[in-house]
Formats: structure tokens, sequence, C-alpha cells
């Protein structure tokens, strides 16, 4: 016998309530049957069967990644990284390279005023010796020296633009993108004691010297922008700065990048030796640097 309209109705709830996980029907579910009267498939004559899909419960709502899916995801992880590294790498040197310059400008300026103050004498270093003295004895290799570190005022090179307080804080003698032996915070507890004298404090930066490496003659800020000031460290291959390129202060106040100073680079020794480097070999270096202000 067919059953009317309302029996089939009828039959399919109960049928619906009965197929639900301990017949716990999800909430609003029998409401939005009574008003739409929303089957879970058309009606049919005959017996009535329900989607059991209808039913939602907790066993049945749980979604979960897949093994392969966790995979892909895991691939194109690794794949964007190794493609964004060296574009990161590239834009954090940049950033180094921009507060090593101004660390220098600040140490060039610091060197004209101080020149200026001294009646056109550089600062003094010991590693040099003037003319009429025996070059034999300079040492230009150490010129990343701030502090010899026998007594408190044992400043040298640019290390007297701290102790005549032209500088004030030690952080700018150091580039943040050195890599050798002489981090700030290796010499951070000697900056800020009184008495220096336990270590040579060096910094990140070479000094060109009061005089000529190998004439001994004074040097003048009047030279300009054909004075090279100060470079990025070049007392052994770790004391180079960056790893591409250099910066240089020039007597004129002025900072620049060299791009091509691979050549300077490969000219610096693996380490310091028992005995101190010949003049001459860090004039030629120094004369590459000249070349390629030049250009």
């Amino acid at each position: 016998m067919e059953l009317n309209f309302q029996s089939r109705f009828l039959v399919r709830k109960q049928t619906l309530i009965s197929s639900c996980p301990q017949g716990n029907l999800p909430a609003g579910a029998m409401q939005r049957m009574n008003d739409a009267q929303v089957y879970p498939e058309p009606l049919a004559f005959g017996p009535v069967s329900v989607r059991r899909g209808f039913c939602f419960s907790n066993t049945h709502s749980r979604s979960a990644f897949s093994l392969m899916e966790l995979l892909v995801v895991l691939s194109v992880t690794v794949l964007l990284t190794g493609l964004l590294m060296p574009a990161l790498s590239q834009v954090r040197e940049n950033a180094h390279r921009v507060l090593s310059a101004s660390n220098m400008r600040q140490l060039d300026l610091g060197v004209i005023m101080y020149t200026d103050n001294y009646n056109g004498r550089m600062p003094y270093t010991v590693f040099l010796q003037e003319s009429g003295r025996d070059s034999n004895e300079s040492n230009p290799q150490e010129l990343m020296v701030a502090h010899l570190g026998a007594e408190p005022d044992d400043w040298d090179g640019i290390g007297l633009l701290y102790g005549d307080f032209y500088i004030k804080t030690p952080e700018t003698f150091y580039c943040p993108s050195h890599r050798g032996e002489h981090p700030f915070e290796r010499y951070e507890f000697q900056w800020a004691q009184q008495d220096k004298d336990t270590i040579r404090i060096y910094t990140n930066y070479h000094y060109c010297g009061h005089v000529d490496w190998l004439t001994g003659n004074r040097r003048s800020m009047d030279e300009g922008e054909s004075l090279i000031v100060l470079t990025d460290g070049l007392r052994t291959k770790s004391d180079f700065n960056h790893r591409w390129g250099m910066n240089i202060a020039r007597g004129d106040g002025s900072v620049i990048w060299l791009d091509n100073a691979r050549e300077v680079y490969e000219a610096l020794p693996m380490n310091v030796g028992s005995e101190p480097a010949e003049a001459e070999d860090y004039e030629e270096i120094w004369n590459q640097i000249r070349d390629l202000n030049k250009h």
C-alpha cells in the first residue's frame, strides 16, 4: 500500500533518528527538517533508506593531513627557504656594510678634528717610524691596535680618538660583518675598565698611520680624497670584514665602497707570524687599494 506524503515523512524522520549514534540528532537538524522538509535522499516508494552521512558526530568530523600532503608541504617549505636564504643573507650583508661605513665616517671625522687641533699632526702610532729613523722597525700590520695594553693612557693610532674623547662609544671601532678573532665582545671589558694592563685592544679597521710606511714622511689631511685614512682590517685574511669588496675612508671625510677588492684579500697573510710583516709587503697592498680608489 502506498504511503501518503505525511506518512512517508514521519517514517523517514523516525528512520533518521534511529540511524544516528545513540539517537543523537545534530543540533538544528530536526528543526530544519520540520521547516524545510529537506530529506537526505529523494522520496521513493517502498522501503526508505537513509544516508548515515547526514548524521554528524565527533567520530565523523575529524580531519587531518595525509602523508602525501605533509610531504608536499615540507618540500615546498624547503624549496622556498633555499630560494630566500641567499636573498636574506645579501640584505643582511648590505645592512652591515652601511653600518660599517657609518662607523668609518665617524672615525674619519674624528681624525680630521684631531689633526686640526694638533696643528696638522695625525694620531700618532708607535708602529711606524718617522723620517730619519730605522724604517725596518715599522710594522704596519699592527695598525689595527687601539690600546697597547701596558698603561691606562697607552692609546695608540685611532685609539687616541677614544682616549681624547673624539669618539665616545667603543662599538664605533668595530664592523658588524667581522668574522675574525677581534669582535667587540672580546674587548668589551678592556674598553670599560680604567686600568688596561692585560691585553692589546684591536679594532676592525686599519689606520694609515701618521707617516708614510716606507719614507717616514708625515702624512697630511690636505691630500683630500687621494689620502686613504682607514680601510677594513688588513692584519690577516680573517680581519677582512666583508665577503667581497671593502669600505675606505678618505682625507676629505668621504667613505666609499670598493667592489673589486679580491686581490687585496688574496695578498693578506693567513695569520700573524713570529716576525713582523715587512713594511714593503704592506706598502704593496696599500698601493693596490690606492689604485682602486683612483678608479
